[in-house]
């Protein structure tokens, strides 16, 4: 309501431009979604036991939304890739793709 008390637009248009540089500095951590699920994934490995070994994972998982409760169940499928160190050692990436239901 404060914006309003003025009589020119160029203070009106400062006033917000002051609020909204105010709430930018001021703003808090704001977490908009947070969930934890237990998932089951299976993967398909096209070169294995070789030292790069890339893969494909699906699989889905289910859990609570930890802000407002409720379940969440999820779904997903992966493309990544390992590298094999040694043979009880491995690097890897993944790029996932992910569902949420809520």
């Amino acid at each position: 309501l404060y914006p309003l008390l003025f009589q020119r637009s160029s203070d009106f248009t400062q006033s917000l431009r002051l609020g909204s540089t105010l709430d930018f500095f001021t703003q808090t951590e704001g977490n908009i979604f947070l969930s934890s699920t237990a998932d089951l994934s299976f993967f398909f490995h096209f070169n294995p036991g070789s030292a790069l070994d890339p893969y494909l994972r699906v699989g889905g998982g289910a859990g609570r939304e930890q802000l407002f409760g409720g379940q969440v169940n999820r779904l997903f499928g992966a493309f990544g890739l390992r590298y094999h160190v040694s043979d009880r050692i491995f690097v890897f990436g993944e790029i996932e793709h992910s569902n949420v239901y809520v």
